[in-house]
């Protein structure tokens, strides 16, 4: 019979303070694949931030041979397989989400099939939650848990499997899995992400990720962060990052970035220091924070420095108008924190959005209603409205499964449902799965509204946003309306790499 073996921690088990060597005697190859998952653009704005970082422990590290296949951008599982045999990795390594994952799993095993002894590592926040179904149903040797820079490196670098902190393995038909590892504390211990790996012009926008601190002290019960970062707030030093923006900026051109932190405004003085960095050393970028900031954690000076150190755009986790669902969700924050973060933003003139979430415990019609004239009153320039998702391993997920309050299989929404499809996957008694669906077809609504008037202008932006209305033409005017905004930004793009010094990886990589 199967059992799961966790280890106990050893002596010799190498500790986070464990120093390692730059290099590793023994040099390999690693071709590590990201999924083919994207949102309603036909292809990823930027690189995986991610995997970049992977990728640079793999190569900088450990002094490994690295080739980045990334899916979204349009390859299939053929040209994934025709790269195993024509570039003959030691290790495939990949990562998974939540949705899709089967697929994820599909092309692992397909990869096994070419080479038996090839070692497969898995990773991502799917497997963090997942870990033993993740090793049965996938067929991959050695699962990450949590992030994963740590452990690549030691894996790479030949360190025994037992002896590895925060994985697991199969050893005969037992599933291992070691002592958790304690989180890297230090991130300025981390090599620069090696986006030079990707194929940069093929992107849409000419736009690097920045992720500057790591995990979040804060417990929404429908954030899965925690269960890969953890809830210790764990920075890189203002310098560390700037030095990083100076690279990008210096060796290749690079203007723009997007800073991707969960909690980027947990310590307010650090982004003000951060700021000063790129003021002092006249650093002529634009960056924006899209991955929604805490509407409790901001002041005037705060926004005035993004503003001046070249800030284009913030997003605001707003997520409800309503206190009482705002408390169920326990966002920490409050109507009268949004409201005044929104005008504080217009005040320092930093165009500003917010993200709102439909469906989450406490949530019903009307105050989705009183949530929607919030949105409407607050000075924003864009508006987002998600269907509640209930991750895997989040509180939300355990409440939804107790009540019973899901609309289809498990299996289904977690392999088959969009990012952006926008369906109800729970219905609540006081808050059905037909008053969801209208709900979200509001929200859609209002959404287009603002998209159309920003990318189009108030004229064209209003026509098209008419044009749009009528059910019968919608899904035609949205695919013609997508296709455009995706050529419009893939025309901008080509013109900003005109004299750049960024090249394309794709002639490495078979055809």
């Amino acid at each position: 019979m199967e059992q799961i073996a966790v280890l106990k921690a050893k002596e010799e088990v190498p500790t986070q303070e464990t120093k390692q060597t730059s290099h590793t005697d023994k040099k390999g190859k690693i071709l590590i694949v990201i999924p083919g998952l994207v949102g309603i653009m036909a292809k990823p704005t930027s690189p995986h931030f991610g995997i970049a970082s992977l990728a640079g422990v793999a190569r900088d590290l450990c002094g490994f041979e690295v080739r980045i296949i990334d899916m979204r951008l349009g390859y299939d599982e053929e040209y994934v397989l025709n790269a195993v045999e024509e570039f003959k990795p030691d290790y495939y390594a990949t990562t998974s989400v939540t949705q899709g994952h089967s697929d994820v799993y599909n092309l692992i095993r397909k990869v096994k099939d070419i080479d038996k002894n090839l070692k497969v590592i898995i990773g991502g926040p799917h497997t963090s939650v997942t870990v033993k179904s993740v090793l049965d149903e996938s067929g991959a040797d050695i699962a990450v848990i949590k992030e994963g820079e740590m452990q690549l490196k030691e894996i790479l670098q030949g360190v025994p499997l037992g002896n590895i902190l925060g994985i697991a393995f199969k050893k005969g038909h037992d599933c291992i899995i070691t002592p958790e590892r304690p989180f890297l504390m230090n991130l300025d211990e981390l090599p620069m992400p090696a986006y030079d790996l990707f194929e940069l012009k093929e992107y849409m926008d000419k736009k690097l990720p920045m992720v500057t601190s790591r995990g979040c002290p804060h417990r929404c019960i429908f954030c899965s962060i925690f269960l890969t970062m953890g809830r210790t707030f764990r920075t890189r030093s203002p310098e560390h990052v700037v030095n990083e923006i100076e690279h990008w900026y210096k060796k290749y051109g690079y203007r723009r970035f997007a800073f991707n932190d969960d909690v980027f405004n947990f310590d307010k003085e650090r982004v003000k220091k951060i700021c000063d960095l790129i003021i002092e050393r006249d650093l002529k970028i634009e960056w924006e924070l899209r991955n929604g900031i805490r509407v409790d954690k901001v002041d005037l000076e705060m926004f005035q420095k993004m503003k001046k150190a070249g800030c284009i755009y913030i997003a605001f986790g707003i997520e409800s108008g309503v206190q009482e669902v705002l408390n169920k969700m326990k966002k920490g924050a409050t109507v009268e924190q949004i409201k005044k973060a929104a005008q504080l933003a217009k005040e320092a003139e930093l165009p500003a959005g917010g993200f709102f979430i439909i469906g989450l415990p406490g949530d019903n019609m009307e105050n989705f209603k009183k949530t929607l004239k919030l949105a409407t009153e607050l000075p924003l320039e864009e508006v987002r409205f998600y269907s509640a998702f209930p991750y895997i391993g989040t509180e939300f997920y355990e409440i939804a499964k107790q009540n019973g309050w899901f609309t289809m299989s498990e299996e289904e929404y977690q392999n088959n449902l969009g990012v952006w499809d926008g369906q109800p996957i729970i219905e609540t008694p006081d808050f059905t799965k037909e008053e969801r669906q209208e709900a979200l077809e509001i929200g859609e609504k209002f959404v287009i509204k603002y998209i159309a008037r920003k990318e189009f202008g108030p004229v064209f932006g209003t026509l098209a946003y008419l044009a749009w209305l009528p059910k019968p033409t919608r899904k035609l005017i949205k695919k013609a309306g997508i296709k455009t905004w995706s050529l419009i930004r893939s025309f901008k793009n080509s013109i900003v790499y005109k004299d750049t010094k960024v090249d394309s990886i794709a002639e490495r990589l078979p055809q």
